[in-house]
C-alpha cells in the first residue's frame, strides 16, 4: 500500500447538528491515525443560509474538510455522483454519517489500496425493524427482480461503499446515462467485495415511505433490465397468434355450425381482428422500444479494468493490425 495514496470520505448532510460535529471529529481522528493524506467531503443539499454559515464555522478548526454545496435539492444518487466527481482520492468512500460506522472505513480503504477489489460494498447485517409483510414483500420482489435481470439484485439501504480510482473513472463516464450508482457498478461488472458491518437500525413505519420505496425499486429494475419489455412483446405476439386461431375457429363454426345466434360470427370476427391488429401492433412497438432503449442508454458493452503483460516485451514488435483511435 502506497503511503502517498489519498483517501476521500464523502457524506451527504442536510443540516448542522451536534451529531455532525461529533462525526467530523471522529472521522478526523480515525483518518489521521490510519492515513497520511485524506480529505472529508460534505455534500450539502437542502440547507438554509444560516445552516451553511454554521457548517462553515464548524469546519474552520478541523483540517482537510471540504464543503460542497449543490444548487438544488437532488436525490441521494445524484449527490453521491457529485461526491465522486469532486473527490481526488485514490480510494473514495461514500457513507451515511447517520448510520454507517467510521471504524469500518480503514478496512474498506486498505482492501482497495491493496488491490483486492475495485469496489468494496458494506452490507448492513443489523436487523431492520419493519413489518413482517414488508419483509416478505421485499424478499419476493428481489427474487422476481433477479429473474427479470438474470443476475442477483440486492439494493442495500445505504450507499456505504469504497471505490478505487479506476472504478470512479469508469462510473463517471456513464453516470449521465444511469443515475443509480448501485445499478451502475453492477452493470459495469467491476470486481466487488462485500464487508459486513453493524449499522443503526432503520425504522420504516410510514406506509407512504414503503410505497415510495416500492416505486423507486421498480423504476430501478426497469432501468437495469429490458427483459420486461421483451416479455410484453412476446406475450402480445402469442396473444396475436391465439387470435388467429380463434378467427379460424369462427370461420369453421360459421361454415359448418348450426343454430348459431344471429350476428355472433360477425361480432366475434370483428373483435378478433381488432385484437389481432392491436396485439401485433403492441408487439412491434415493444420490439422497437427495446432497440431504442438500448441505443439511448449507451451502456458499456464491456469494461477493461486492468491489463497485464508477461515478461516478454511486446513493445519490441512492430505495430501491426492496430487501428489508431
Amino acid at each position: 500500500m502506497n503511503r502517498d495514496s489519498v483517501v476521500s470520505v464523502a457524506t451527504i448532510i442536510d443540516n448542522c447538528s451536534e451529531k455532525l460535529t461529533t462525526y467530523l471529529q471522529e472521522a478526523t481522528s480515525i483518518l489521521s491515525k490510519n492515513f497520511q493524506n485524506y480529505e472529508i467531503i460534505l455534500i450539502v443539499r437542502k440547507s438554509s443560509i444560516q445552516t451553511r454559515k454554521e457548517l462553515k464555522n464548524d469546519i474552520q478548526h478541523l483540517p482537510k474538510i471540504r464543503l460542497v454545496q449543490l444548487a438544488n435539492n437532488c436525490d441521494e444518487d445524484i449527490a453521491y455522483s457529485a461526491a465522486l466527481n469532486t473527490a481526488i482520492g485514490d480510494a473514495v468512500v461514500l457513507m451515511d454519517s447517520n448510520q454507517d460506522p467510521l471504524a469500518t472505513v480503514p478496512v474498506m480503504v486498505r482492501k482497495i489500496l491493496q488491490e483486492e477489489a475495485e469496489v468494496v460494498v458494506g452490507h448492513n447485517i443489523s436487523k431492520h425493524q419493519e413489518p413482517l409483510w414488508c419483509h416478505l414483500l421485499s424478499k419476493f420482489f428481489y427474487k422476481f427482480a433477479s429473474l427479470l435481470c438474470e443476475q442477483p439484485v440486492d439494493f442495500d439501504r445505504t450507499h456505504f461503499s469504497c471505490y478505487s480510482r479506476t472504478a470512479v473513472n469508469y462510473i463517471l463516464q456513464y453516470k449521465n446515462n444511469i443515475r443509480n450508482l448501485r445499478l451502475l457498478r453492477q452493470l459495469l461488472g467491476l470486481e466487488t467485495m462485500s464487508i459486513d458491518y453493524a449499522g443503526l437500525p432503520i425504522q420504516i413505519t410510514n406506509s407512504n415511505s414503503i410505497i415510495r420505496r416500492l416505486f423507486s425499486r421498480t423504476e430501478e429494475i426497469l432501468n437495469l433490465s429490458i427483459k420486461p419489455l421483451r416479455v410484453v412483446a412476446a406475450s402480445c405476439f402469442c396473444l396475436a397468434i391465439l387470435n388467429i386461431g380463434y378467427i379460424g375457429y369462427i370461420l369453421l363454426v360459421k361454415s359448418f355450425g348450426k343454430n348459431l345466434a344471429p350476428g355472433w360470427a360477425a361480432l366475434s370476427l370483428t373483435q378478433s381482428v381488432v385484437s389481432l391488429v392491436l396485439f401485433f401492433s403492441i408487439s412491434i412497438i415493444a420490439c422497437y422500444l427495446n432497440i431504442i432503449s438500448q441505443e439511448i442508454q449507451r451502456r458499456p458493452l464491456y469494461t477493461v479494468v486492468n491489463e497485464w503483460f508477461s515478461d516478454n516485451d511486446l513493445h519490441d514488435f512492430p505495430i501491426k493490425n492496430v487501428v489508431d483511435s
